[in-house]
């Protein structure tokens, strides 16, 4: 198992991630209750669209700036005067092309202009920003700190989804969403005082230069192909299948994905001491590699198992109107152990500096789940949106260990 600086911050960082994985879980699930299968597989598929070019908008510079602190906290000065003004050019560029993918993707939704408008400011703007505090704080080996502040814009949209499902509103998507910005920005605010000197002065913000540029563009991909499977086989089945369809998919694969809690923990956690490992003449110890990949191997199929049992509790929490969302999920167990995998994998090829190998890897998940997803939805429904899924998980997670394994030898 593992022990030592990794284990403890793992254990802290759990114990955050237990409670953001709470915030989420309730927030879905009061969200899908408010909302109706309709609505709400709307939301998500637009969304969903907006958390996966909010995945660009730091250009990769947030993890530039976690390895270069994490060797020694100064030289993030070198990185960080670069990387607010990076954030907000790209992610203007972003919400600009948001707003016409969902103009051409998701015409006739029942989500206003409006609406779509301010989710892309909130996923594409104000909240990447506060990838680069938490990088700082992450580097410091202060993990649980980096996810702690995350916790604050969750905690505040879910008070705002708890207010409206005990006193029901009209217009509860507007109200929903509006409180999402509200609570990016207070997120926003903390995270800036939780660190002295998060933020460099105005005077020294520059654009990167092209190695600069080059470096993190690496990241930047990454950035995008690792949110690519997560995200956009919800956005493909808003797409692909009947809205109230899409809800119930949508539903069951958020509440899946929540299970990889422990081993995102991990990952965080071993981040700054993989880093500093393979920077070193011997690279990263072997030994640390196996115990990595033998915890989510091992944390993976036993939080399928759990999933499955608990599939009867999920349809009874979603309600009636989401009829199937147990049996979906329960066919979803199948990926949890293919995503820690790659989970794990993905971490140790960043402490590497490959984040091209990652990047193809991810981009190759994308592909098969595009390919598959549109082959095999129109056919056998929610079902062939299942199976495209897990597929796809399980060949990224074996091109990934191969990548690994590889660079080894």
């Amino acid at each position: 198992m593992l022990k030592g600086p990794v284990a403890s911050a793992t254990i802290r960082t759990s114990f955050v991630l237990l409670v953001r994985l709470v915030l989420q879980a309730g927030t879905l699930f009061l969200v899908a209750r408010v909302f109706g299968p309709y609505l709400f597989g709307a939301y998500v598929g637009i969304a969903a669209l907006a958390i996966l070019l909010g995945s660009l908008t730091t250009f990769g510079t947030q993890l530039v700036l976690l390895g270069e602190a994490s060797q020694a906290f100064r030289r993030r000065l070198r990185v960080l005067p670069y990387c607010v003004s990076t954030a907000l050019v790209s992610g203007s560029l972003l919400l600009v092309l948001y707003l016409l993918l969902v103009n051409g993707l998701f015409a006739g939704s029942p989500v206003s202009p409006a609406l779509v408008i301010i989710i892309g400011l909130t996923e594409l703007l104000i909240q990447p920003l506060m990838a680069f505090p938490s990088a700082q704080l992450q580097a410091r080996r202060r993990t649980a700190a980096a996810q702690l502040i995350h916790l604050v814009p969750l905690g505040l949209r879910f008070l705002a989804i708890l207010y409206m499902f005990v006193w029901p509103v009209e217009q509860p998507l507007a109200i929903f969403v509006s409180a999402s910005l509200v609570a990016a920005i207070a997120g926003l605010l903390v995270a800036s005082l939780a660190l002295p000197k998060a933020w460099p002065a105005f005077r020294h913000w520059r654009f990167p230069n092209l190695p600069e540029l080059r470096r993190a563009g690496g990241f930047a991909v990454l950035a995008g192909t690792a949110r690519g499977p997560t995200e956009i086989d919800k956005s493909l089945a808003a797409r692909l299948l009947p809205l109230a369809t899409a809800g119930v998919y949508s539903g069951a694969a958020r509440i899946v994905s929540a299970v990889n809690v422990p081993v995102l923990a991990m990952v965080q956690a071993a981040l700054p001491t993989l880093f500093a490992q393979a920077r070193q003449v011997t690279g990263i110890a072997p030994k640390m590699l196996v115990t990595m990949y033998a915890a989510a191997f091992l944390y993976g199929s036993a939080a399928a198992l759990l999933m499955w049992l608990f599939v009867p509790a999920i349809a009874w929490l979603f309600g009636d109107a989401y009829a199937g969302i147990g049996q979906a999920a329960g066919l979803l167990c199948a990926a949890i152990p293919g995503t820690t995998l790659r989970m794990t994998s993905g971490a140790i090829l960043i402490a590497r500096d490959q984040p091209w190998a990652r990047a193809f890897y991810e981009a190759s998940g994308v592909a098969v789940l595009l390919v598959s997803a549109i082959w095999l939805t129109p056919r056998f429904g929610i079902t062939g949106m299942i199976g495209a899924y897990v597929a796809t998980e399980w060949i990224m997670a074996f091109l990934a260990a191969g990548l690994v394994a590889r660079q080894r030898l």
